[in-house]
């Protein structure tokens, strides 16, 4: 929970209760003292969503074609450049050949009676450097 100050606390705790018969009820505790202190700034926000910040995202691309190049392209790439629609072959007189892209994510702790209920990442294809079949595959690190 946050208050209009931007002061945080994460003592909120959510439970679930399902009944058979009636609708399920969510309860929702918090801490009554950080509520009550002199210095609270009223509203205060309790939103259970985490989002992550772009700096919390860490990427690398590693290149068949050129494995001591640190690529810094704003962006990261995966699949097969064969050189000559990228222009990379009369350019640098080099093809990048396959292309692997690594993402870490520095995500914030999650205790243990807390729970994931839904994650997404999005793709996105900005271009197509060749003809070859493109495959995503995400593995945990």
């Amino acid at each position: 929970m946050e208050d209009a100050g931007g002061k945080r606390s994460e003592k909120v705790k959510l439970q679930l209760k399902k009944n058979i018969l009636t609708e399920d009820q969510i309860s929702i505790s918090v801490d009554k003292d950080w509520l009550t202190a002199p210095d609270r700034a009223y509203p205060v926000k309790i939103d259970p969503t985490v989002s992550i910040a772009a700096g919390d995202i860490l990427d690398n691309s590693v290149e068949q074609g050129s494995p001591d190049l640190n690529t810094d392209n704003a962006y990261s790439y995966i699949g097969y450049d064969d050189g000559i629609t990228s222009g990379n072959l009369q350019l640098f007189n080099t093809a990048h050949l396959r292309t692997r892209t690594f993402l870490k994510f520095n995500l914030p702790p999650i205790g243990s009676d807390q729970s994931v209920t839904a994650a997404n990442l999005n793709l996105y294809k900005f271009t197509s450097w060749s003809s070859a079949a493109r495959a995503v595959e995400l593995q945990p690190g």
